[in-house]
């Protein structure tokens, strides 16, 4: 009897992780647990000292590809993925993320976007929506299904490379697939800490893309969201 996922094309997952022992099992069961069969799963460990290697072991068998050694940080790592990823599309699932029920689509539209849960500043978790693609990654990372076209990320920003990924692909606003499932992103990850120097590297992206109407409008967001943080923190 014929299946609803059997001539899916092959969809490959990504997941970089350094020292995450604690959160990468439930990110690697999440991805294995999917009904989709057509999906291919690399992992790349920048070199973990705290077990992590020891989780991806377990899994190995399971895996297309994984391997730890160094790296210059999380966007070097997802290159070095890139090079083994077959898939007609990709997603990158980074460790403490995770897949929540059925995600990958029966009949994957690629490129799109996931149902993605996240958990934001204070803690609150709420369902992602699509922004303007002047202003930013329009989506988070994790929840972009992208074409596997051999593009790769720009290492000179260290935390908004994501973006200008995204629009190298030339992607502007892309669907969301109708799936029950969701991705959830822990958005207190490494961009969220250096966030300023993130929106740093995210308004020359954009001055240099769209001029500078989108560049002041980003920077006038940046400061009314900053001075609001500083407010809660106190």
């Amino acid at each position: 009897m014929t299946t609803p996922y059997e001539k899916g094309p092959l969809i490959s997952i990504i997941t970089v992780v350094r020292n995450g022992r604690g959160v990468i099992e439930q990110t690697i069961r999440s991805v294995l647990d999917q009904p989709y069969p057509n999906l291919e799963y690399i992992v790349i460990d920048g070199g973990s000292t705290d077990g992590t290697v020891d989780v991806i072991k377990k899994y190995a068998d399971r895996l297309n590809y994984w391997t730890s050694e160094p790296d210059k940080g999380i966007y070097d790592a997802m290159n070095k993925a890139l090079d083994h990823v077959h898939g007609e599309g990709h997603l990158f699932l980074n460790a403490g993320d995770y897949f929540v029920g059925d995600v990958i689509p029966a009949a994957p539209r690629i490129p799109c976007h996931l149902p993605v849960h996240r958990r934001k500043f204070l803690g609150r978790v709420s369902r992602s929506r699509p922004k303007d693609h002047r202003q930013g990654i329009p989506y988070c990372h994790q929840g972009i299904l992208f074409e596997s076209k051999g593009i790769r990320f720009d290492l000179r920003h260290r935390f908004a490379a994501d973006y200008g990924y995204y629009l190298d692909h030339g992607y502007t606003r892309l669907p969301v697939a109708d799936v029950r499932g969701y991705v959830y992103y822990d958005e207190a990850g490494v961009s969220r800490i250096n966030s300023m120097t993130r929106d740093r590297e995210i308004s020359g992206i954009i001055r240099a893309r769209f001029g500078p109407f989108w560049y002041s409008l980003f920077v006038v967001k940046c400061a009314v969201k900053d001075a609001i943080r500083a407010v809660l923190r106190r």
